[in-house]
């Protein structure tokens, strides 16, 4: 595989990706875990994290 082929289908599942990560980081917290440690582990910022759960839970943080 091309290295141009890897970067197309980078672009062509971006949209899935961040759709997997935000699932996953909600997933996360609804079990218990920080939104502090999944941010880390999900490699965004807390702020983002904190975005994500307040959008989809509607939690105050």
């Amino acid at each position: 595989m091309e290295l141009s082929e890897i970067a197309d289908m980078l672009k062509e599942y971006k949209e899935y990706y961040n759709v997997y990560r935000c699932i996953l980081v909600i997933h996360m917290v609804k079990n218990g875990e920080s939104i502090a440690k999944t941010s880390k582990n999900i490699n965004i910022s807390r702020k983002t994290g904190e975005r994500w759960v307040k959008e989809y839970l509607g939690t105050n943080i």
